[in-house]
């Protein structure tokens, strides 16, 4: 009878840390992990270019959109960051599960990510978040590919912006790292 009643308790405890731990990450992080809705991610890999090689999703959350990328991009090397535990340890899981060995996620700051390595980067952060990467991503090979959910690239200029139809009007842009795109 003690071990019927032990079982709940400990599902119970096990819920209750986990949600701590997301929300003092959010906290942390200024951003809590927010899946890309299924329209925003059709958008993304619309934009995608033909040859990706490897693409780098800086935040990754909890590793779906990665999951879509290597789908939709067999023949790429998908690479996710992602700072908080919890989302990172599901990424995680999804990437070898679902992945077929083509998804790496690593657990960290995505400001570690080496860009310079990237032909593609794909990010949804806030727009605080964004103005930080900008610098960042500026050192990514000329014409590489930026993909930017909701907030764009403060002094850039998108080579492309899909408008969705949706309540709020999501915005997605692609840039192209270059001279001809990158405003001082």
């Amino acid at each position: 009878m003690l071990l019927s009643h032990a079982l709940p308790i400990a599902v119970v405890a096990i819920v209750v840390t986990l949600a701590v731990v997301i929300v003092v990450d959010s906290l942390r992080l200024g951003m809590g992990p927010m899946p890309t809705r299924p329209l925003v991610q059709d958008a993304l890999l619309k934009l995608l270019p033909d040859t990706p090689g490897r693409i780098f999703e800086l935040g990754c959350g909890w590793g779906g959109l990665a999951v879509a990328l290597s789908k939709a991009r067999p023949d790429a090397r998908v690479e996710g960051w992602e700072a908080a535990w919890v989302p990172w340890a599901v990424a995680a899981l999804r990437a070898r599960i679902q992945g077929g060995g083509r998804i790496q996620i690593h657990r960290g700051d995505l400001h570690a990510a080496d860009v310079t390595q990237a032909d593609v980067v794909v990010v949804y952060l806030h727009a605080e978040g964004m103005a930080r990467l900008a610098t960042q991503l500026r050192d990514m090979p000329p014409n590489a590919c930026i993909l930017s959910n909701t907030f764009g690239l403060r002094g850039w200029t998108p080579d492309e912006t899909i408008v969705l139809p949706d309540t709020l009007r999501t915005h997605v842009y692609r840039y192209r790292v270059g001279a001809v795109h990158v405003q001082a």
